[in-house]
């Protein structure tokens, strides 16, 4: 949501610091929130967020990037403010990171994608390691209960398929704890353009983990099934980089691991469901996940499960091939 006539003034926590500005512009990407490139009179960079999904998400982002700084690579916090007298939403300032989003770095470095996996494996591993005081969280059925029935987020796929889906997941839902019967800190919307990397030398480091709004305690695979949204076979060697990584750090990983990440990533695609609106592109791409992933489980042998040496299992929806 741009600012309208408001991107001349310069933000609360800028004007505090003493620091002359050169210009504001938004930045690509922020389905929901906006970031402006704010760059000084003395040519450095900052990023101004502007919160518009409300107060708790912005505390909770906030939060997250005080509790991180010194464990997990994503832009120190330089001011957070609730104040709307300049900007009608609560905002922050973080420092600019430079890199490139991991869609990117695959399409342009597809002959490192496994390197590239593997330095991914690390930024999860580092979050296994983190929780923070909450409630414990959901199970995988009872999330997607609420956000499809409670929350009424079916309305987007009908009742037809949305009682479908109901039935299949349940028939699955024990894979999952199976799988990873714990609770960590999850980002909860880690893929793409929330990801960005850099080269150092000849390697690939991820040089920030962005938009942290959507973090609590889950289930790790979660951030693990949002990785494994695309097909081909650049994506085929990043997943298997990822999966020697996170089995270097995770000595009894089952070989099921994928399919359960992907039942936990339809359940992220439910709550994505359960707003009170049509948020577009972000509703309409759920709604393909969800429903390419019924199509490809018609038919499926509940009793089978995937392997770990196998090709990309019937589990996966596919949204584009690399």
């Amino acid at each position: 949501m741009p600012l309208r006539g408001r991107r001349r003034k310069v933000p609360c926590g800028i004007a505090r610091a003493g620091l002359p500005t050169r210009s504001l512009s938004l930045l690509a990407g922020g389905h929901i929130n906006s970031n402006y490139a704010v760059e000084l009179a003395d040519g450095r960079k900052l990023v101004l967020r502007i919160c518009v999904n409300g107060h708790a998400a912005f505390d909770r982002e906030a939060s997250m990037l005080r509790q991180l700084a010194r464990t997990v690579p994503a832009p120190a916090l330089l001011f957070a403010s609730s104040e709307t007298q300049i900007i009608p939403y609560p905002h922050m300032v973080l420092e600019w990171v430079d890199g490139i989003p991991l869609d990117e770095a695959l399409t342009s470095s597809p002959s490192e994608a496994e390197e590239i996996g593997r330095e991914i494996s690390e930024v999860l591993l580092a979050l296994r390691r983190e929780r923070i005081d909450a409630p414990p969280p959901p199970s995988s059925m009872d999330h997607v209960r609420n956000s499809l029935v409670a929350l009424e987020g079916g309305r987007h796929l009908g009742p037809e398929k949305t009682a479908r889906l109901l039935v299949v997941l349940e028939r699955r839902a024990s894979e999952c704890s199976l799988v990873l019967d714990e609770v960590c800190l999850v980002h909860g919307d880690f893929q793409g353009d929330n990801i960005l990397l850099k080269k150092r030398g000849d390697d690939w480091r991820v040089s920030a983990v962005l938009d942290w709004e959507w973090a609590g305690n889950g289930c790790p695979l979660r951030d693990i099934g949002s990785l494994l949204r695309f097909a081909g076979p650049v994506a085929n060697v990043f997943h298997h980089g990822l999966g020697r990584g996170l089995a270097n750090g995770i000595p009894m990983l089952p070989s099921v691991w994928r399919s359960a990440a992907v039942l936990w990533d339809i359940a992220a695609h439910c709550e994505k469901l359960a707003f009170p609106r049509h948020r577009g592109r972000i509703t309409t791409r759920s709604v393909y996940f969800i429903e390419n992933w019924l199509t490809a489980n018609r038919d499926l042998d509940f009793g089978r499960l995937e392997t770990d040496h196998g090709d990309e299992s019937a589990d996966q929806p596919r949204e584009q091939t690399r």
